[in-house]
């Protein structure tokens, strides 16, 4: 399968055989037909955004994998304010969905050193994960 690109997103699909005009670029292997509106190509690679969210579980699983989740728990415990140490407990504890543009995720990686691709290869990573 080719994927036919314009201007940086998958305009279409074609055969193998396709040789038209218009730039195009193989199928990967893993490539979900599912999610062609979410792919980009970035300098000439074929990317998937992270996931908006994914849930607290997987995304206690994914920090626990990477090592992260006894510093992101020293970062919650270090917070000197009561009441945003009460808030960063329920995002960290009882939110049923970790987003992606959460105030309180962000400024907990910035803090841990992570960069902003960090962070979305970690949402990517929970994403995968299932119990």
């Amino acid at each position: 399968m080719k994927l036919i690109i314009q201007i940086n997103r998958i305009a279409a699909v074609a055969t193998d055989y396709y040789t038209g005009p218009e730039d195009y670029i193989a199928a990967p292997e893993g490539f979900d037909i599912e999610r062609l509106s979410d792919y980009r190509v970035v300098d000439g690679a074929l990317t998937l955004p992270p996931p908006a969210s994914v849930s607290r579980a997987q995304g206690k699983a994914a920090l626990i994998a990477a090592g992260l989740w006894p510093a992101v728990l020293a970062y919650v415990n270090a917070i000197a304010d009561p009441t945003d140490k009460a808030l960063a407990e329920v995002a960290l504890n009882d939110t049923q969905d970790w987003r992606r543009d959460s105030l309180f995720l962000n400024s907990a990686a910035t803090a841990l050193g992570m960069t902003s691709a960090q962070l979305d290869q970690l949402f990517v990573d929970a994403s995968g994960i299932v119990f």
